[in-house]
C-alpha cells in the first residue's frame, strides 16, 4: 500500500494562494522494500489552493506521495474532512487510486484519529489566532439567518459546523489551508465533555459585528 513506500523527506507545504491543488489522481508506482519508518511529513507533500477552496464541491488540498528518493509516485486531491479524518483519508485514497494507505504508527495508536491529527499538524500551518465573526443576513424567504466566518473567510460556516469541534477543524482547514488546534479541548477524552468544553470556548471566540 501507499503508506508502506513513500518515506523520504519533503518540503513543508502549507497555505499557498499561488498554486492550485492538483486535480489529477494518479495511481502510485510500487516502490522497493522500505527502510525504517519515517514520519508522515517525510512521506507526503501537502499543498492548499485558495482558488480551489472557493469552488463548489472543492478539493483544495493536493496530496503528493513520495518514494525514499523524494520522487513523486502519485497524488490525490482531497477536501478538508478527507485530509483531517484518518479513515476518510484512507477511503479517499482508495477510491481515487485503488491503493490502500496505511500509517503503521497511526494504526497502532490507542486513538488513531488523535495520532493522525498530530502527524497532519506537521504538514499544515497553524491558525495563529482564531476569531469567529458572526454575520447576519436577511431575505424574504428565510428571514434573518446567521453565518460564521474565520479569518478572511466570507462566512462559509453554519451553526452545525461551528458546534462540533472536529467538524469545525475540518471546515476551517478546507477554507484557509491552516489547522486549528485547541489543547484544552483535545485533551478531554470523553466526547460529550469535550463538546461541552468546546461550546464554552466558542463563547470567547464569537464576535458579533456592530449593528
Amino acid at each position: 500500500g501507499i503508506g508502506r513506500m513513500a518515506n523520504t523527506s519533503t518540503r513543508r507545504r502549507g497555505a499557498n494562494d499561488h498554486s492550485d491543488a492538483d486535480g489529477q489522481h494518479s495511481t502510485p508506482r510500487r516502490a522497493s522494500k522500505r527502510p525504517a519508518r519515517t514520519t508522515l511529513k517525510d512521506r507526503l507533500d501537502v499543498r492548499w489552493s485558495h482558488q480551489e477552496a472557493v469552488k463548489p464541491y472543492a478539493r483544495p488540498f493536493g496530496v503528493i506521495f513520495r518514494d525514499p528518493k523524494g520522487v513523486a509516485v502519485g497524488g490525490v486531491a482531497v477536501n478538508g474532512p478527507d485530509l483531517l479524518y484518518y479513515r476518510q483519508f484512507q477511503a479517499a485514497v482508495l477510491d481515487l487510486t485503488g491503493e490502500l494507505f496505511l500509517d503503521e504508527a497511526v494504526e497502532s495508536a490507542p486513538d488513531p484519529q488523535a495520532a493522525w491529527l498530530e502527524e497532519i499538524s506537521a504538514l499544515l500551518p497553524p491558525v495563529e489566532e482564531c476569531t469567529i465573526r458572526v454575520l447576519s443576513n436577511f431575505d424574504d424567504d428565510n428571514g434573518r439567518t446567521y453565518r460564521f466566518a474565520v479569518g478572511e473567510d466570507s462566512g462559509g460556516l453554519n451553526a452545525r459546523q461551528l458546534l462540533e469541534y472536529q467538524e469545525f477543524q475540518a471546515v476551517v482547514a478546507h477554507k484557509t489551508g491552516a489547522l486549528y488546534r485547541n489543547s484544552s479541548v483535545e485533551k478531554i477524552a470523553d466526547f460529550n465533555q469535550r463538546q461541552t468544553a468546546w461550546v464554552a470556548e466558542l463563547g470567547r471566540l464569537l464576535h458579533r459585528s456592530a449593528p
